[in-house]
């Protein structure tokens, strides 16, 4: 009887997340969303971003993938915090 193969579990996923407060906040987070994707497109690297305002003083950058991605973003663009997503 032959076993069934063993699916390794997916990687946990992290969301990095760049703070940009003041009355320029919520569009110095989406100028920085465009030098991101740029990065990321210039890097190969694959995930998901956005921006979000979290008040009209508070814009959030951020963005979300497997931790062996978000290493590699976190060393080059230096993010002010970190979440992780999955157990």
């Amino acid at each position: 009887m032959t076993e069934p193969p063993v699916t390794p579990p997916p990687a946990p996923r992290f969301k990095l997340l760049w703070d940009y407060r003041g009355a320029d906040g919520p569009g110095t987070a989406e100028h920085f969303h465009i030098h991101l994707r740029e990065f990321l497109a210039r890097a190969g690297l694959a995930g998901e971003s956005g921006v979000e305002a979290a008040s009209a003083q508070h814009g959030i950058a951020w963005f979300i993938a497997p931790i062996h991605v978000a290493e590699q973003v976190l060393k080059a663009l230096r993010p002010h915090r970190a979440e992780r997503l999955d157990p």
